[in-house]
């Protein structure tokens, strides 16, 4: 299913083109690394599609219904709750449903004859069992052991947590939240080994697309199965992980350097038959 297409995309800048013309499409179920140097414009298009940015040209369609979640680089900063309750808070309808439900069983509670109260919990109930609302602080402690935290951190104030983890918490309430796309900035910044391990895993399990930016070679080959280069203003697409696009690279490096070489010796001859020709004409 396509998710997001992109068409004919482009930001200018005065005196410079980041990128143009670009059309591509991100389907359900893709895992694909977004790649280029420094400057290509690989955030600034990540923020485009997120809405973050807009485009100078062209325009991004999302399908009906289709949710996005963007991790940027760093600059994202938690203050006032714990921990848990801040991960909690990002799994999508589930804790704004907790507090009708708490609500209503306290009113419930203190009119038991009530039918319209009592219909009303019966449906919020099964709501929130349609939901696995039930199963959602096991959720939230999995993904918060995972990314690195100690139980003994759940009840912490997320204002004693410094900027390395602050971006973990973020990573947790995106993964919770379990959009449809996922956009991630260099995940693994912050990240150890262990966790680096346990994010690949989790990622390669879900279910929606995946369009990720990192310098980790590693975390690409195991996380990506296509490449999409940002060089010289272009998109271009790649089947593969980035061993292989770099070997295909390299490749089509030598075949452009073949190719040159063999411009090169043609422009040559025809300058020596240029030549020959004009000596004969004296």
């Amino acid at each position: 299913m396509r998710l997001i297409q992109l068409e004919d995309i482009g930001v200018v800048f005065p005196g410079r083109v980041l990128f143009e013309h670009i059309a591509w499409a991100v389907f359900r179920g893709q895992r694909i690394g977004l790649v280029g140097v420094n400057g290509a414009g690989k955030s600034t298009l990540l923020k485009m599609i997120c809405g973050d940015f807009q485009s100078t040209q062209g325009k991004i369609v999302l399908a009906r219904e289709t949710t996005v979640g963007y991790l940027p680089q760093s600059g994202i900063s938690f203050r006032g709750r714990s921990l848990f309750a801040e991960a909690y808070s990002g799994l999508p309808d589930i804790p704004h449903l907790q507090e009708q439900l708490d609500a209503a069983r306290a009113a419930l509670a203190d009119d038991p004859a009530s039918e319209a109260l009592l219909e009303l919990t019966g449906v919020l109930e099964h709501r929130f069992h349609m939901l696995e609302g039930y199963r959602a602080e096991a959720k939230v402690a999995a993904v918060l052991g995972g990314l690195g935290f100690k139980e003994a951190d759940f009840p912490r104030s997320t204002d004693e947590f410094s900027g390395g983890w602050q971006m973990r918490i973020a990573l947790s309430k995106l993964l919770l939240r379990d959009p449809d796309v996922l956009l991630l900035d260099e995940p693994t910044n912050h990240l150890d080994l262990k966790t680096v391990v346990w994010l690949e895993g989790f990622l390669r399990a879900f279910s929606g697309a995946v369009v990720l930016v990192s310098h980790d070679r590693e975390f690409l080959d195991g996380m990506v199965t296509e490449i999409a280069e940002l060089a010289f203003g272009k998109l271009s697409l790649y089947p593969g992980n980035y061993s292989e696009y770099e070997a295909g690279r390299e490749e089509r490096a030598e075949l452009l350097a073949k190719e040159q070489e063999k411009i090169d010796t043609e422009r040559k001859h025809l300058g020596e038959v240029c030549r020959a020709f004009q000596v004969q004409s004296k």
